[in-house]
């Protein structure tokens, strides 16, 4: 199962780095990492440009749900967890949210 990570911002590139620098060192690494520009107007793309492997979408419409919304349509894998930027997620947060989502499958699959 691919896993892709969808983060939408504005405005918080102190903090992406952060949390793209905790995506990087999980136990197992997102096959993809989405971040959704919501209209950024500080240094984003300096930060982006540290961090090839994420792919970048752009949502002009003001808001979380929209810009989450555009992350979710452009995400490729087949499970696809969200963080904020501002979020620091442990280094086991993409296995467990991988492990937890096989075995609600599994569940729903038996139910």
């Amino acid at each position: 199962m691919t896993c892709s990570v969808v983060i939408p911002v504005r405005n918080d590139s102190s903090y992406l780095e952060r949390c793209l620098r905790a995506l990087r060192e999980q136990t197992r690494a997102p096959d993809e990492i989405v971040v959704v520009d919501n209209g950024s107007t500080d240094d984003l793309s300096t930060v982006l440009d540290r961090h090839p492997e994420v792919h970048r979408v752009w949502e002009p419409v003001p808001g979380v749900a929209v810009s989450a919304a555009a992350g979710y349509d452009a995400a490729r894998g087949d499970l696809i967890l969200r963080c904020d930027a501002d979020s620091l997620p442990s280094p086991g947060w993409v296995e467990e949210g991988g492990s937890l989502s096989l075995s609600l499958l599994s569940f729903l699959e038996l139910g």
